[in-house]
């Protein structure tokens, strides 16, 4: 059992403020063998706040009895200037299990809830650390050379995320973990202090892209209610002058600190908003081989991966480069993970039913995948070869 600790260092007053838009149907897995059931979710929520987060690890025994996360309170709209500057610290910490499934009873349900987020303020002012419920997440690379914190990530299903797949390239990362040299664990931290995390266990490159699907296990306590929150995608392909929100997690140095009972890693996350000022819907170079859209706006070096919202606060796709000193970011579009690459779901355990390997569109709803507007895929078949071709739509 291994003990993550994250304190919130402030640096702003200014506050990017999150609002979180609960009217997706819920997805319920049941521990006994029932079908997924799709309940309607009764009520929206608002969480909002700003941060600056440093990372501590340390490790602990084994069987030494778990030690929950610190509760804090909501705080419900936007905090005033007087109490940010009252704030010292914002506490974020996590206890990494082996298994944590052992944590719940027979017959148990997990719900698993798609949100829209609608993003509020100024370019450079700071959200709080958990602000997107857990959906925004950090992406920390583990091997004989140290920690390393280096990309974002969104949580899109069950055990299922989307993140950069230049990022797995980076300082050879994807072939260490082939060959069993390294781990990457996924932190996603929440808005009442604490952090879900996440185990990498399979990893899927979308062709012609810049994406890649986690499939994961879940390797921290179960939040209380039972409840997890994902992302609400969709295919629309935005229009130019629409108006994207890019987020995600910057490290601050390169994000790397040695191996020690104690590290420190520092993160900010981010928050930009930029107009969409061309598009390449065939790919733009050997860089961004997929469909992608250029805003204009200037994103921190390290957020790659970010997830990159419409002004409906739907999931439209990643960020996959920016220009240091220049105003424009490219952003992935992520039709291309919805059917170009296997999920494996790998969690929850039994005895919770989990579908076979599919496509994100395939899976869809039934396993907590929520995506607007499905239909905008074709059945072809070119030359007698089957295959599923987008039909962009705005």
């Amino acid at each position: 059992m291994r003990r993550l600790m994250a304190s919130v260092l402030r640096s702003a007053v200014l506050v990017m403020s999150v609002q979180c838009l609960y009217d997706a149907p819920n997805v319920t897995i049941n521990a006994l063998p029932k079908h997924p059931q799709v309940l309607p979710f009764l009520h929206p929520g608002n969480r909002k706040g700003q941060g600056v987060c440093a990372w501590m690890y340390r490790k602990s025994g084994r069987y030494k009895t778990p030690v929950e996360p610190n509760n804090r309170p909501m705080q419900s709209g936007c905090p005033s200037a007087q109490h940010l500057a009252s704030m010292k610290i914002d506490d974020a910490q996590a206890i990494a299990l082996l298994e944590p499934e052992h944590a719940l009873t027979f017959g148990e349900q997990l719900t698993f809830s798609a949100q829209r987020f609608h993003f509020e303020g100024s370019n450079g002012d700071y959200m709080r650390l958990g602000a997107q419920n857990g959906t925004l997440l950090a992406l920390s690379f583990r091997d004989s050379d140290g920690h390393h914190t280096y990309g974002s990530g969104v949580m899109v299903g069950p055990g299922l995320a989307l993140c950069a797949a230049h990022v797995l390239h980076e300082h050879d990362f994807y072939a260490k973990l082939q060959r069993d040299e390294a781990t990457l664990v996924v932190q996603a931290p929440l808005p009442d202090g604490g952090i879900q995390l996440w185990t990498v266990l399979r990893i899927s490159l979308v062709p012609d892209s810049d994406l890649a699907v986690l499939s994961m296990v879940l390797s921290s306590h179960h939040p209380p209610d039972r409840c997890f929150m994902t992302a609400w995608l969709t295919t629309r392909m935005p229009t130019l002058g629409d108006v994207l929100t890019v987020t995600g997690f910057s490290a601050s140095g390169d994000g790397t600190v040695a191996r020690t009972s104690n590290m420190r890693i520092e993160i900010a996350p981010q928050c930009q908003r930029g107009r969409v000022i061309d598009r390449y819907p065939n790919g733009r170079d050997l860089r961004l081989p997929g469909p992608c859209l250029a805003i204009e706006c200037a994103v921190p070096g390290g957020t790659s991966g970010g997830p990159v919202f419409d002004s409906r606060g739907y999931l439209v796709g990643l960020l996959s480069a920016s220009y240091e000193g220049a105003e424009i970011s490219f952003v992935s579009h992520l039709w291309p993970a919805l059917v170009r690459a296997q999920a494996f779901p790998m969690w929850p355990p039994a005895p919770y039913k989990r579908p076979a390997p599919g496509t994100l569109l395939h899976l869809g709803r039934a396993f907590g995948v929520s995506i607007e507007r499905p239909d905008a895929f074709k059945l072809c078949a070119p030359h007698g070869v089957i295959s599923l071709d987008y039909v962009a739509w705005e």
